[in-house]
């Protein structure tokens, strides 16, 4: 997949050479205490923690 069409709807996260998009609703729905648990087809379910951006340039992601 590509970039959304409307990115205004959408927040960017970079971790190292991937891109995603999240859309804010999901963001203001389901993260909970800085965590949103993914799913990634075929490799299993991941919680990647936000941070501040100031702090760790951005989403870091732990297994």
């Amino acid at each position: 997949m590509g970039e959304p069409e409307n990115q205004e709807n959408f927040e960017v996260f970079e971790i190292e050479d991937v891109k995603l998009y999240i859309e804010k609703s999901i963001l203001e729905d389901y993260v909970q205490k800085n965590v949103l648990l993914i799913n990634i087809e075929g490799a299993g379910r991941y919680p990647l923690y936000i941070t501040n951006e100031a702090e760790s340039n951005g989403l870091n992601s732990s297994e």
